[in-house]
């Protein structure tokens, strides 16, 4: 019988297959991402010396202060199902038909709390590593696909001046 590995089992050995070739140096250290259901964690590593050089999370109140400067999704009122009657005109149909137009369009990504939770502690991250006088990471994902938060917190890094 073919025994089947966990999802945090296999994450583990895709991060181990990718830690073979990442090494963090005091010029170049290694920008390691944790990633829980809630929260994400970012440290500047410098792995010959086994150091943090530097790091950031979601827990901290800088990172809510900056949350306060990202650009938000306009929220969109959820609309009640009403029953057509045969009294509406062709014109109101008219009009449905423009709003349902107006919808964005599937494939975009969603603006969620949780990436601009993590743009928040990237752009924090790379501001406390400058500061420090990095200018150069090397990205860990931490065996974890490279989308979503993990890829909101890449982006505002590099926008905050790291390069990887």
């Amino acid at each position: 019988m073919i025994k089947k590995s966990s999802r945090q089992e296999t994450k583990i050995k895709r991060h181990r297959r990718s830690r073979k070739t990442l090494f963090g140096t005091p010029r170049r250290p290694r920008l390691a991402v944790f990633r829980s259901q809630k929260q994400i964690y970012v440290q500047l590593i410098d792995d010959t010396k086994s150091i943090t050089l530097a790091h950031a999370s979601s827990l901290e109140k800088e990172v809510k202060a900056l949350l306060k400067n990202l650009p938000t999704k306009p929220h969109e009122p959820k609309q009640e199902a009403k029953e057509e009657t045969k009294a509406e005109t062709k014109a109101e149909k008219g009009k449905k038909k423009e709003a349902k137009a107006e919808k964005p369009v599937p494939g975009t990504p969603a603006i969620t709390k949780f990436s601009q939770l993590a743009k928040a502690v990237g752009q924090l991250a790379a501001k406390r590593a400058i500061e420090k006088g990095i200018h150069e990471v090397v990205f860990d994902r931490g065996g974890l696909q490279f989308h979503g938060r993990i890829k909101a917190l890449a982006d505002a890094a590099r926008e905050a001046g790291l390069k990887f």
